[in-house]
């Protein structure tokens, strides 16, 4: 969708956003911040002359991203500079380090690419950027983050825990810390792997899809044993001096209808840099995959089924169409519920929405809420890049079983 409301209105529903994320957070003053943000939508309403601020998707993802208020302070601009945080999901005194580099041109204003690096197994994060990163074209456009990985190779692509760190859980903890420190572009976050990282960041990549434009992999190969192309329907995949492996698992993408992985044994650099220039996320598909046994993972993009352990095979497909306003849900009998998210680039909120689960149709008016849309992007459900205005739960019936034929 393109941009109604002008930079200036960015901003200013920015300011008033982050006065109520600030309130809610000291949980003081949250009464003030969400009359003064209630008025400025009120306002923006009447600008439109009646139309709901919240149906403009792209506008409200701006709005989020002013209200980050990004700075140069403490920002190293031009040179690879290794981070110590504190995390603290691995434990109250536990730390992790990544290494980064800032283009030379660093402006806050401007919403920069995210290359997420996996480097190769006993490589220093700052040595990884500083011998594998060296196109100018690159450096000069995007931020390039290597994250420090666990001891154990064998924990790199696993969905870990607070007594057992993972590979997927430091890549998440320090995107966290990335996105809260740097101007970053929430569309165009890549994440990359080399050597034995490689099939690291297939496995993370394949947890949570939805987070990635993109997913690289350099001089390694993709595990045989590791996950499918199920989850990434939506996810674009390149592999640069690759072996058997990645061209396997792309011939499994094509067969599986989603002809998005990429191979190019001689790719250079700026290669890869123009693949990332050419691929931006799907932040709000017209279909949504979830392979939730797979991936470990009980949300994807815009579908969210309860918590159990489920088998690799048990699946849920949710299509949008925005022709019909409908919403099909097609799922394996083990998936009993789902919750959908919902806003205006899936389907037109002004109108009732039709929503089938396997064969059971319901008809809805599904309202756009202003405070469970904050409360998302206070959570960080949403995010500048996908805004969700509205929210469902659904059950799921079993498919109905064929009837048998009369003899």
């Amino acid at each position: 969708m393109e941009d109604v409301l002008k930079p200036a209105d960015h901003e200013s529903l920015g300011k008033k956003i982050a006065k109520y994320f600030e309130a809610k957070g000291e949980n003081k003053g949250i009464d003030k911040a969400k009359e003064d943000l209630a008025k400025e939508m009120d306002g923006l309403g009447k600008k439109l002359k009646g139309r709901d601020p919240l149906s403009l998707c792209g506008d409200l993802g701006k709005a989020l991203w002013e209200s980050f208020d990004y700075t140069t302070r403490g920002i190293a601009a031009g040179k690879v500079k290794t981070i110590d945080f504190k995390d603290g999901y691995y434990g109250e005194k536990s730390q992790l380090s990544y290494a980064v580099w800032v283009p030379a041109k660093y402006d806050p204003r401007k919403a920069y690419p995210l290359i997420v690096c996996i480097p190769e197994a006993g490589v220093k994060p700052e040595v990884h950027i500083t011998d594998k990163w060296t196109d100018k074209d690159t450096r000069d456009n995007a931020l390039i983050v290597a994250v420090t990985m666990p001891e154990d190779e064998k924990q790199w692509g696993e969905a870990g825990s607070p007594e057992q760190p993972s590979g997927f859980a430091n890549v998440l903890l320090t995107m966290k810390e990335i996105r809260a420190k740097y101007a970053i572009d929430y569309d165009r976050v890549y994440l990359t792997g080399r050597g034995a990282g490689v099939p690291a960041a297939v496995a993370i990549a394949g947890r949570a899809p939805d987070r990635f434009a993109g997913v690289v992999g350099r001089s390694g190969d993709v595990d045989a044993n590791g996950p499918g192309p199920e989850n990434f329907a939506n996810l674009p995949t390149f592999f640069a001096g690759a072996g058997a492996n990645a061209t396997a698992f792309a011939e499994k993408c094509t067969k599986a209808g989603h002809d998005n992985c990429k191979l190019n044994p001689e790719a250079s650099d700026a290669d890869i840099w123009a693949w990332m220039q050419a691929t931006k996320r799907s932040s709000n598909p017209a279909e949504a995959v979830l392979y939730p046994g797979i991936s470990g993972s009980n949300k994807a993009y815009w579908i969210a089924v309860p918590r159990s352990a489920y088998k690799p095979e048990d699946y849920i497909r949710a299509k949008a169409d925005k022709a019909t306003n409908t919403v099909t849900v097609d799922a394996s009998d083990a998936i009993t519920h789902v919750t959908i998210f919902l806003n205006d680039e899936l389907v037109d909120l002004d109108k009732e929405v039709k929503v089938i689960c396997n064969g059971a149709e319901h008809v809805d008016e599904l309202h756009r809420n202003l405070w469970a849309t904050m409360d998302w992007m206070y959570g960080a459900t949403s995010e500048p890049g996908r805004i969700f205005t509205i929210s469902k739960d659904y059950d799921v019936p079993a498919k109905p079983k064929p009837k048998e034929e009369k003899k």
